[in-house]
């Protein structure tokens, strides 16, 4: 009689170990509760100079083959490690980065930052929530591709005693393995460089390393994240963070501080573009404008905005949610209403809708916050291309939400905000509207005002008439033309194909734009004719006055070069 697939106990797997005749040694693995679950010893490097060298937290690394949707992730019995220890651990925060294809060296860089934030929080004696054993309040999961991650980062996370090689199976029991799920508590920190390579034993550190079959981008990462691993933890706060971002020592701890306030549902840190040669980088102008947005945000949009209790956008780069906030409501009868925000859109994942989604949530009074004393170091792009491609999905995801926000400005009623919140909250929805039109029609506004300012020039201004058509009307259609070829250059999905031509727009248009400045120094000219006019004759009879013979003259001429009587 042959067994069903769910009534198998075990399962044969091909080890990694040879014998020198290159026969594969098969063991089979007992079945946990129906999945693959195998404790892998790490090397024993890993080990050194630590004092938790009896303790299978740290001699193992723990690999589970994930047959399941990140929906079905509990329902169909699987766990996390943090789940069986002898007592069950809370978690406190929960950070998550995802990488695409970013090398080793920048996911050296966050990861070494945060576990020198958790080497803080463990300093905190006298906090009753951190001390001594405050990293296991703390776990780092870490999400990607297999497709897509590179074999150098794998290498970087395997040093770590994160991941291992070949003992990934693609089906248990006839069912294809959807992701990778790696555990383990690395003793040591490795910051990579481009000339060097440091390795700490700064404080114990819990990673998870779940590693897709196949992804659909960040919402597949944030799927896993927030409806497979956060129902498992059930953490207290979610923060998330870009691989490439550099937090500063006390950056998690600040941002985590905020969430003290009970009516705070998400909150974001400042961002500051790199110290190192800064003023250096800022002889490219695409590097200062970058450096003078974020500056610009940190001064006022993001203080005026937190200062109404909604923040539009929490950046990509350094932001944290309150996992209560997120997860089902339910109403005064205690029916679980089944809207749940992370699953039932998938915009959410982009980390943009779900800001208004939370203040507007029904019955509840969140708020989003902004602190200042939560830092983290960005890089920016240097040429063109690259800001091109950082942009695209900025401006389409601010665009979204703004429309998404506006056409559902009513839902603020719902809440269960004071009533002068509520007011406060619907005149920053109106003042986001008035800049999107705004944004909307800046590129016609910049057109409009080119042409009029070239057209009152030659008309009004009789020496410039004669070459204003020259020069105003071949300028008017390059500058139309530029506009027809954006449009053309953004059917192109990778701008690094069509660079040059970008970065020669990029270059007549600010000839233009001189052009521009210098129609408007016309205009200034011939709208005050009168008072020029009047002040040069002025003048000119001051000066025939002063010519008088004074010999001749019966009265005396008085010393008007004093400020109080001087002439214009």
């Amino acid at each position: 009689m042959s067994q069903s697939p769910n009534d198998l106990k075990t399962i044969s797997i091909e080890s990694s170990e040879q014998l020198p005749n290159r026969h594969i040694i098969i063991k089979p693995i007992e079945l946990i509760n129906g999945n693959l679950i195998i404790e892998c010893p790490v090397h024993s490097s890993l080990l050194t100079n630590i004092s938790h060298e009896s303790s299978k937290e740290f001699t193992h690394m723990s690999y589970t083959a994930c047959t399941s949707k990140p929906d079905t992730f509990k329902q169909e019995n699987f766990s996390l490690r943090q789940t069986k220890y002898e007592s069950t651990r809370m978690t406190e925060l929960f950070i998550l980065m995802t990488i695409d294809d970013e090398s080793e060296i920048l996911l050296s860089n966050t990861l070494h930052r945060i576990i020198e934030n958790i080497a803080y929080l463990c300093s905190l004696n006298e906090s009753p929530e951190w001390g001594k054993d405050g990293w296991k309040k703390v776990v780092i999961c870490i999400i990607s591709d297999r497709n897509k991650i590179r074999k150098r980062t794998l290498s970087y996370l395997k040093t770590l005693g994160v991941y291992q090689d070949d003992i990934a199976k693609s089906k248990v029991n006839n069912k294809a393995v959807r992701a990778h799920i790696y555990e383990y508590t690395t003793p040591i920190s490795i910051n990579c460089s481009k000339d060097s390579v440091d390795k700490k034993a700064i404080i114990p550190a819990q990673i998870l390393f779940c590693l897709q079959e196949k992804s659909k981008g960040k919402i597949d990462s944030h799927r896993w994240f927030f409806n497979a691993f956060c129902q498992i933890l059930d953490p207290r706060i979610c923060i998330l963070i870009k691989v490439g971002v550099k937090p500063d020592d006390k950056s998690i701890y600040n941002l985590w501080r905020t969430f003290k306030n009970e009516q705070v549902a998400g909150s974001c840190g400042k961002l500051y573009a790199v110290k190192d040669r800064r003023w250096f980088k800022l002889l490219n102008p695409i590097v200062g404008a970058q450096i003078f947005e974020h500056e610009i945000s940190n001064i006022l949009n993001k203080p005026l905005e937190s200062l109404f209790g909604y923040i539009s956008s929490l950046p990509v780069y350094f932001s944290a949610y309150r996992y209560s906030a997120l997860r089902d409501s339910t109403d005064s009868t205690n029916n679980t209403n089944n809207i749940n925000i992370l699953a039932a859109n998938d915009y959410l994942a982009k980390n943009n809708a779900i800001c208004f989604e939370l203040i507007s949530k029904r019955n509840f009074s969140w708020l989003l916050h902004y602190e200042s004393s939560s830092q983290v170091e960005i890089d920016v792009p240097e040429n063109l291309s690259e800001m091109i491609q950082q942009h695209i999905c900025n401006l389409n995801d601010y665009f979204y939400v703004n429309f998404y926000t506006i056409s559902r400005f009513y839902y603020i009623w719902r809440s269960k905000h004071s009533t002068l919140r509520k007011i406060s909250l619907q005149i920053e929805i109106i003042y986001q509207a008035f800049h999107l039109i705004l944004s909307w029609l800046a590129l016609g506004i910049f057109c409009s005002i080119f042409y009029i300012l070239g057209n009152v020039t030659n008309q009004e201004v009789p020496l410039v008439a004669f070459f204003g058509n020259s020069r105003f009307l071949p300028l008017f259609f390059i500058y139309v033309g530029i506009i027809v070829l954006q449009f053309i250059f953004a059917f192109v999905n990778k701008p690094q194909i069509s660079s040059w031509e970008t970065n020669s727009s990029v270059e007549i248009a600010e000839e233009i734009n001189s052009f521009s400045n210098t129609f408007g120094k016309d205009i200034v000219e011939i709208s005050f004719p009168c008072e020029i006019n009047i002040n040069k004759a002025y003048y000119e009879a001051w000066k025939e006055i002063i010519k008088i013979d004074k010999n001749k003259s019966k009265y005396k001429i008085q010393d008007y070069s004093s400020k109080v009587f001087a002439p214009w």
